[in-house]
């Protein structure tokens, strides 16, 4: 129903990036430096290998669930806005081959941030491997403001990577208050994999301890 598409330069260009950069190290090690992640500005390199059309319609989701999810968490709040949506056509499974883009260019504070998430996904049972293995591919950044934290994951599926419609087959979003962000970004990290390939909307407590 979704014919796969030509694999293109971005697909070759992300592989080659990111493919030969696997996480590693024990999940609760990821955790701890995870603790000390520091983040000062938005982060959005994943959509640098999406369509124009698409990474615009992307970005004012964001900002549009930011301005919403400010209204609902506040800064000292322990609860976060979270919105999970999955396309019907697709099931993710923890038999399904999962990889993660970090980015090698990234920050310090980036890269630990990709390698947790890939390290939380193994701890959850799911079949997390190099790009170039993978069925499906998972993207995430980061976005703030003065107010709130936003961490959201796109699922792709790898072979329409860098094709012309390409198509987002989960997509996870989660808003918190900046200074709780700062606290546990560890927990803000479980609280949204805790939906990973469901649906899902709604005001949650952090998911504090693994």
């Amino acid at each position: 129903m979704f014919p796969a598409t030509k694999r293109g330069p971005m697909i070759e260009a992300c592989q080659r990036r990111y493919a030969s950069n696997p996480a590693r190290g024990h999940c609760d090690t990821a955790s701890q430096r995870l603790r000390s992640l520091n983040i000062h500005r938005t982060i959005v390199f994943a959509t640098n290998y999406l369509p124009g059309k698409l990474k615009s319609q992307w970005l004012q989701f964001v900002i549009c669930l930011s301005a919403a999810a400010a209204l609902l968490t506040g800064c000292a709040s322990p609860r976060a806005y979270v919105k999970a949506i999955q396309d019907p056509y697709y099931v993710l499974t923890p038999h399904s081959r999962l990889a993660v883009v970090i980015d090698e260019n990234g920050s310090v504070q980036e890269k630990q941030l990709g390698t947790f998430l890939a390290a939380r996904l193994r701890t959850q049972g799911f079949n997390v491997v190099s790009g170039s293995d993978s069925k499906f591919t998972l993207m995430y950044g980061i976005a703030e403001n003065s107010s709130t934290t936003a961490l959201w994951l796109n699922a792709y599926r790898t072979a329409d990577l860098g094709g012309e419609q390409t198509k987002i087959i989960w997509r996870g979003y989660i808003s918190v208050g900046a200074n709780e962000f700062q606290k546990d970004p560890a927990g803000v990290v479980r609280t949204l994999l805790t939906y990973f390939g469901q649906e899902f909307r709604g005001s949650v407590p952090l998911v504090r301890h693994p």
